[in-house]
């Protein structure tokens, strides 16, 4: 009862979630792109994020495409049903970019059963929750994929900084061995 008290519009309610092991530390806030085209679903989970997570909000793919070139969240979190552009349709453009083909997708949608689950899968999300989803469900797999991307990221810088080490030094090795002939 007290979740489904959480999807009304209006006064502020009083949040009984327990915050989350792993919250982000100041400055390390999570910028989250949710994409849906149901303004009070909008407002539900934004509302939900939005103690731990800085979230933009848009009514489709399409307006999700345009903020996306304005500034990159770290996760998006799209419905699958949308007009203009669909999840599937956003999710696919997501992918085929570079720059956002490892961007964290979690798609929402009101189709249930494993062959919904596992076709959003195969299109390339993350993740995949079915409406109605539990508050604490979804704020455990953003915190989860935000913590997933931050890993990759700080991954990557070691593995970029390592790379060029490593050729600093056969660089110089190489020098050497000219020097010596």
């Amino acid at each position: 009862m007290e979740e489904a008290l959480r999807w009304l519009p209006g006064e502020a309610r009083p949040e009984t979630l327990a915050e989350p092991e792993g919250a982000p530390l100041p400055g390390e806030r999570g910028q989250v792109l949710l994409v849906d085209d149901n303004a009070d679903l909008r407002d539900y989970i934004a509302r939900l994020l939005a103690p731990q997570h800085d979230v933009r909000v848009v009514p489709d793919g399409q307006a999700a495409l345009e903020a996306v070139a304005e500034a990159l969240p770290d996760l998006v979190i799209t419905d699958v049903m949308m007009p203009r552009l669909d999840g599937f349709g956003l999710l696919r453009a997501l992918r085929e970019n570079p720059r956002t083909r490892e961007l964290p997708v979690i798609m929402l949608s009101a189709r249930a059963g494993e062959e919904a689950r596992v076709q959003g899968l195969m299109a390339g999300a993350d993740d995949y929750l079915v409406k109605p989803f539990s508050a604490r469900e979804l704020l455990a797999k953003v915190g989860a994929h935000l913590a997933l991307a931050r890993l990759r990221r700080e991954a990557l810088a070691r593995e970029q900084a390592y790379s060029a080490e490593l050729e600093a030094r056969v660089a110089e090795r190489a020098r050497e061995v000219v020097q010596w002939r």
